[in-house]
């Protein structure tokens, strides 16, 4: 930072989602001081705000981690709004205050200088906190001011500008019809965390979905069993029984609901954390805090994917593997190792044309590694997204090695390269 190489990259960013994950990593220890720790959006704020939201949240979580830890009774509040102005730009105020044990007046002037710390020795910390704070609002062109006062609370306001992206593509066209009733899905949330879960079902519901909510996977598996449901929204840790173990449940069900499509809700997003997902049975994922553009994304993808699956190629017939076919692999897989991987989109249809064709053949291990890639390609990282194209070069390679030197085996060896 003091280097000035810190970059800021402003993308669209949910923040309401943002700020709301910030305090729910928080809640355990404002609970454990058994002090309320409270948050107010103003309908101000826009579904979706240009900014950087690694940045922020750095900024929220040291301003959050100070309140809470200075507060020992009372309670800790944040809250933001959205002040638009007439050029398209505008300006989001986001606000932290607490009743905890404030700053004495001899002290505030240098509350902005490294390793100050207030009347709070002992408490922990490195005094560095505030300091890295307004350096990172200081880059992203804000400000950020402080207000306390010994023995009655502090209040922290920061101010960043932010312009309203403008909607585009295909997520516009969702927003518009998902705001239709007739075009509702009906969406199971298994979410454990009580904020996370009102604020997915306020978002679903706004969106026209219908909704209903459950606190843990083996209420999940029941509902599932209970009604049918379109899509299915999982929280991976949750008590009782995991959102992996649920997800495994709901696939051995006996009937068609077994086959609903499930999205992990994860904060993790690691190659060994999607391979979990998937082999658990999970259509794909999403990361912790949700943005509201990505969710609806991705729902639009699972809710369409049936109408928009290719038709195996005509030259593949239920009784195997022909020539034509495996040449249509073969041409699939080439043009899967020349995509650019910055392209989602191209890597997710090729995919599901490879899943499709692999399933006339019957080249069912490539089929199912080819499904993951399509579930997986529009948010894995570029590690998982590399290790999952991996496999699936890999298995197609001894698809067709096994089809055109008979006696071999067609199952494939983990992924080893190609």
């Amino acid at each position: 930072i003091e280097a000035g190489r810190l970059t800021v990259e402003p993308s669209p960013t949910d923040v309401a989602a943002l700020i709301g994950g910030c305090r729910a990593l928080l809640m355990p220890q404002a609970v454990n001081k058994r002090i309320a720790c409270t948050l107010a959006i103003d309908e101000s704020v826009p579904d979706s705000l240009v900014l950087d939201p690694v940045r922020l949240r750095q900024v929220l979580l040291n301003l959050l981690g100070n309140a809470v830890k200075f507060t020992d009774q009372g309670a800790v509040s944040v809250s933001a709004r959205y002040c638009a102005a007439q050029d398209g730009a505008g300006t989001l105020e986001i606000t932290v205050a607490d009743t905890g044990i404030g700053i004495p007046e001899e002290r505030r002037a240098h509350l902005f200088s490294p390793f100050t710390q207030g009347a709070h020795v002992g408490r922990g910390g490195t005094g560095l906190g505030l300091v890295i704070s307004r350096m990172l609002v200081d880059a992203m062109a804000g400000t950020i001011e402080l207000d306390s006062a010994e023995n009655q609370g502090t209040t922290a306001v920061v101010r960043l500008p932010a312009v309203v992206p403008a909607p585009v593509g295909a997520i516009g066209e969702f927003l518009d019809r998902a705001q239709s009733p007739a075009t509702g899905l009906r969406i199971l949330v298994a979410e454990d965390v009580a904020l996370n879960a009102e604020m997915l079902d306020a978002i679903l519901t706004q969106a026209g979905h219908s909704v209903r909510v459950v606190r843990d996977g083996r209420a999940a598996v029941d509902a599932v069993a209970e009604e049918p449901f379109d899509i299915v929204l999982m929280d991976v840790q949750m008590p009782e029984m995991d959102g992996l173990a649920a997800t495994r449940a709901i696939r051995g069900l006996a009937d068609a609901r077994a086959a609903v499509p499930i999205v992990a809700l994860t904060a993790y997003a690691s190659r060994e954390d999607l391979k979990e997902c998937l082999d658990a049975g999970m259509n794909d994922f999403l990361t912790k805090p949700l943005e509201r553009a990505k969710l609806f994304e991705m729902l639009r993808h699972l809710a369409t994917g049936a109408a928009e699956a290719p038709v195996p190629a005509p030259d593949a017939t239920a009784d195997g593997a022909t020539a034509d076919g495996v040449d249509r692999v073969g041409e699939l897989l080439g043009r899967l190792a020349q995509v650019d991987r910055r392209d989602r989109e191209a890597i997710r249809q090729t995919a599901q044309h490879l899943t499709a064709v692999s399933v006339g053949i019957g080249f069912d291990a490539l089929a199912d590694r080819a499904r993951r890639l399509t579930g997986a390609a529009l948010n894995a990282n570029a590690e998982a997204l590399g290790a999952l194209i991996e496999e699936v070069t890999d298995a197609g390679r001894r698809a067709v090695e096994g089809f055109r030197q008979p006696g071999r085996p067609i199952e494939p060896r983990p992924a080893a390269g190609y």
